[in-house]
């Protein structure tokens, strides 16, 4: 039987250059959606072209209800769940002053509590296997143009950590903090201070790169030269 990955937010952008990349990998794709609906069947109906099997499971992760249903929903659909992958974000530009508690609820809700909540009923249902946090470089940072955003990638990454602990040695737990991403098919170019802008090449090779090197867990993984460490010139 083929290992299954559950992927958040597989339909678009990056998640669905992880779905493919794992598809081409040998994988069957659990793929979760919300709202984008005509992109996640296109996106099944390319894995299927790889000739992998591809379940869709629509899910609002802002209702901690469904998302208590997801790992399960999985692990009967497709017989188990090797790989769990918390891609799915809310990004919505707002400085502390202009975040109002609709805006936090809602992006604590599916950036932090979604994630947390899978990782602990993954925990449950897996003896073994893996989890990958796709997180966002800033979260090196101070910057607050996306205050809620940035907080609940802060604290996904040290539950990762957390977990990690926890969870080892049977289920390793890692994180990928990409820092700005091109398109699938944008041109590769050079960004202000010389930081060489990433793509979702760079994110779909760091999954594989985890899942290939069973001695890792625990870990962020920065995807964006040096932006991370503050260097300037």
């Amino acid at each position: 039987m083929s290992s299954v990955a559950l992927i958040t937010g597989g339909a678009v952008r990056v998640g669905r250059a992880i779905a493919l990349s794992l598809a081409e990998a040998g994988w069957d794709i659990a793929l979760h959606y919300n709202s984008s609906v005509e992109q996640a069947e296109a996106t099944a109906g390319d894995i299927r072209l790889l000739s992998r099997r591809c379940e869709l499971f629509p899910v609002d992760l802002a209702d901690p209800q469904q998302v208590s249903h997801l790992v399960g929903d999985v692990v009967d659909a497709m017989g188990s769940c090797d790989l769990l992958i918390n891609n799915a974000s809310v990004f919505i530009p707002a400085k502390l002053t202009e975040t109002d508690e609709e805006l936090l609820d809602l992006t604590m809700a599916v950036n932090f509590r979604a994630p947390l909540l899978l990782m602990r009923d993954y925990a449950k249902l897996a003896k073994s296997g893996q989890i990958i946090n796709i997180l966002d470089s800033r979260i090196a940072t101070t910057k607050t143009a996306y205050f809620a955003y940035s907080l609940s990638k802060k604290a996904l990454a040290e539950s990762t950590k957390l977990a990690a602990k926890e969870l080892a040695p049977d289920i390793r737990v890692n994180g990928i903090c990409p820092g700005l991403v091109l398109p699938a098919d944008g041109p590769g170019r050079k960004g202000e201070e010389s930081i060489t802008l990433g793509s979702v090449k760079d994110v779909t090779d760091a999954v594989l790169y985890l899942l290939n090197d069973k001695r890792i867990t625990g870990e962020l993984i920065f995807l964006d030269g040096d932006l991370n460490l503050g260097i300037t010139s």
